[in-house]
Order: structure tokens, then sequence, then C-alpha cells
């Protein structure tokens, strides 16, 4: 995978898990992050009449979430991190101990141990289909 294909695939795990209520059920660090953003933005340029949380959220997301697309991006280019999802066999999946290992780890870097119940739910994530 080369670069500009590792961002995006991150870029789309991380989106997705914005999308997913059980990832927000957990979710701590991104919870002050939109309304931060939305204040700094709406002394700039207010929003347009009638605008709620849906447009807004959606209108932040990119901003919100970069810090964890770069360190997603970080984790699928790492060697030591994509072994864990291989085992050094053939390509895995997910539900293969291998994947378990590698989410574990992503987790794990992003302060967020949880996360691996919370990806291994869903078979048909970017994530999981990467792996």
């Amino acid at each position: 995978m080369v670069g500009g294909e590792v961002f995006a695939l991150a870029r789309a795990v991380v989106c997705g898990w914005w999308e997913r209520e059980e990832f927000w059920a957990r979710e701590r660090v991104w919870r002050p992050r939109p309304e931060q953003v939305v204040a700094a933005t709406c002394r700039r340029y207010p929003g347009p009449a009638g605008w709620g949380e849906r447009q807004w959220r959606l209108l932040v997301r990119d901003v919100v979430v970069f810090p964890e697309v770069v360190t997603v991006a970080a984790a699928l280019s790492d060697p030591a991190v994509r072994e864990l999802a291989v085992g050094g066999a053939a390509p895995a999946l997910v539900r293969r101990p291998g994947g378990e290992r590698f989410v574990a780890a992503l987790g794990a870097r992003l302060g967020r141990d949880w996360l691996k119940d919370v990806e291994l739910a869903d078979q048909a994530g970017p994530l999981s289909v990467w792996v």
C-alpha cells in the first residue's frame, strides 16, 4: 500500500467509527472536540439558519478525527503492527487471532482499549476488510 492508500483507508476506518453508536457509547476523547470546533468556527463564520447537531457534526468530523486518522495510518504502515494482522502467514480474517491482536494493538495506540470489542462486532467495516 502506498501513502495515499494508507491514509484513505485510515480515514475510512475512523469515519466509520464516527458513524457508529457503539463507538460513541464508549468514546471520551472526541466528546468535547466537536463543540470546541463549532464554537471556534461560529465566532468567525456563523452557520446557516436552522442547522442542527447533525449538520454541524458532519461539518466538523474531519477536523475532530484527524489525530486518530494519522495514528491509524501510522499503525497500518508499521510492519510490526501489520505482522499482528497476518501472524506471519497468509492474510488473516479479522475473526482469527491475528486480527484480534492487531485491533487490540491499534486500540492501545489510540488509548481506547475497548476498541477491539467495538471493531470486531463489525465484520464488514473497512478495517475488517483490510485485515
